[in-house]
C-alpha cells in the first residue's frame, strides 16, 4: 500500500476545513433551508399585530403558524371602548376572513389591524303586555341607543281607537312622543333607559272626552258628538252609558229605564230611592246619583239638545216635561212625573226616577 506523503494530508485537511466554512458563513447550504421551517421542512408565518391600534388590545393564540392553522384572536377594549372594526390581511393587502374571532393561516405573513371607538350602552323597549283591544308595534325592540329615534305603529281593534299612548322610562318618568300619524303612528326619541309603552284603546267616539250637551258618552269616557245624520255602531250601543247633560257642570244622564240599566225604581210612598241597576258597563257601575233640583233645571232647559241624543241610541228613554215636574216617556206613555228629586208623583207604582253621573275625567 502506498503512504501519502506529509504534505498530502495537511492538503486534503485544509479542504475540508474550506468547505465546512463556507457552509457556516452564508455560502451554499447543501442541507437545506431552515429558516422559518418547522422539523418536517414545513414554512412558517409571522402573525403580527399592527403598533398603531388604541384603546383595545387585540393578542393572537400564535405569533408563527404554518398554513392552514387556526388562529384565535383574543379582542380586549378598554374600559368605556367597544370593537369596532378587525381585519387581517397578507403581506399582498388582502383581506383574510376572520369568523368568530379566528381565521385560518394563508401561506403567507399576516397583520391584524383594529379600530375600537367609544362603548354605546343600548337599551331595551317593552310592549305592555295588558294592551286590549289593539296592539301596538316598535321598529325597535332591543340593543336601542340612547338618542336614537323609535317608531311606534299602533293598530286598534274593530271600532275602537287610540284613546290614549304613554311612553315610561325605568323611572316611570314620561317620554315625550311625537304625532306622526294621528292615532296610527307616533315616534320618540329614546332615552338612556330602558322603556315601557302602554296604549288604551277607546271605542269610536271622535272626542276624547265629552265637553258639549247632546254629546254621547261610551263607557271608556270617549264621545261622539250628535249629528242628525250620526247612525251607532252595535258596539257603540252596547256600551253607550249616557247622554251630557250639563252646560256648566261635569255629568251625564242615565239611558236606559228600570231593568235597563241606568235607572231605578222607587217607592211612590217615599222619598228613600232604591240603587241604580249594577248591570252598567265598567267604571260606571257605580256612584250613580239621584238628580239634584238644580241639575233637573238645568236637563229641563237643555231637554232638546239631550233628546236629539237619545233619539240615537237603541233602547234609550227620552225626557219629557209637563208643567213645573219632569217626565220621563218610554214612548208609550209617561212613566212618572215629579217636580223634585225627592218627591215621586208615580202614575204607575212603583216609580222610574232619573239618575245622572259625574262623568270620569280621561
Amino acid at each position: 500500500m502506498k503512504k501519502k506523503s506529509f504534505f498530502g494530508i495537511l492538503a486534503t485537511v485544509v479542504l475540508a476545513t474550506d468547505f465546512l466554512f463556507s457552509a457556516c458563513s452564508g455560502g451554499t447550504n447543501y442541507v437545506g433551508e431552515n429558516d422559518n421551517q418547522n422539523s418536517e421542512g414545513k414554512k412558517s408565518y409571522t402573525v403580527t399585530v399592527s403598533e398603531i391600534i388604541t384603546n383595545g388590545t387585540i393578542t393572537p393564540s400564535k405569533t408563527t403558524a404554518l398554513e392552514g392553522d387556526s388562529i384565535n384572536l383574543i379582542v380586549t377594549p378598554t374600559d368605556g371602548y367597544a370593537l369596532d372594526s378587525l381585519s387581517v390581511k397578507d403581506a399582498d393587502g388582502n383581506n383574510v376572513i376572520v369568523i368568530a374571532g379566528a381565521f385560518l393561516m394563508p401561506a403567507s405573513n399576516v397583520t391584524i389591524s383594529a379600530v375600537f371607538k367609544v362603548a354605546t350602552v343600548s337599551y331595551s323597549v317593552t310592549i305592555d303586555s295588558s294592551i286590549t283591544n289593539g296592539n301596538v308595534l316598535s321598529d325597535k325592540t332591543s340593543s336601542v341607543a340612547s338618542g336614537d329615534t323609535v317608531t311606534l305603529t299602533v293598530t286598534a281593534d274593530g271600532t275602537r281607537r287610540l284613546k290614549s299612548l304613554a311612553v315610561t322610562d325605568s323611572n316611570n318618568n314620561v317620554v315625550p312622543t311625537t304625532n306622526v300619524t294621528a292615532g296610527t303612528t307616533y315616534t320618540f326619541v329614546m332615552p338612556s333607559s330602558d322603556v315601557t309603552i302602554m296604549a288604551i284603546f277607546g271605542y269610536l267616539g271622535s272626542k276624547v272626552t265629552p265637553n258639549a250637551v247632546g254629546d254621547i258618552v261610551f263607557s271608556d269616557g270617549t264621545a261622539e258628538a250628535y249629528d242628525i245624520s250620526l247612525t251607532m255602531t252595535t258596539e257603540q250601543n252596547d256600551n253607550v252609558v249616557g247622554v251630557f247633560a250639563s252646560s256648566s257642570g261635569n255629568y251625564i244622564v242615565g239611558i236606559k229605564q228600570g231593568g235597563g240599566n241606568y235607572f231605578s225604581y222607587a217607592d211612590a210612598s217615599t222619598t228613600k230611592l232604591s240603587e241604580h241597576s249594577a248591570a252598567t258597563p265598567a267604571p260606571y257601575n257605580s256612584n250613580w246619583r239621584i238628580t239634584a233640583s238644580a241639575e233637573l233645571n238645568e236637563i229641563r232647559n237643555n231637554i232638546t239638545d239631550i233628546n236629539n241624543s237619545l233619539e240615537k241610541i237603541t233602547g234609550a228613554v227620552q225626557i219629557y216635561t209637563s208643567g213645573t215636574g219632569y217626565l220621563i216617556s218610554d214612548h208609550e206613555g209617561y212613566l212618572f212625573d215629579f217636580s223634585d228629586a225627592r218627591e215621586v208623583e208615580a202614575e204607575s207604582s212603583p216609580g222610574r226616577v232619573l239618575f245622572v253621573h259625574d262623568v270620569i275625567v280621561n
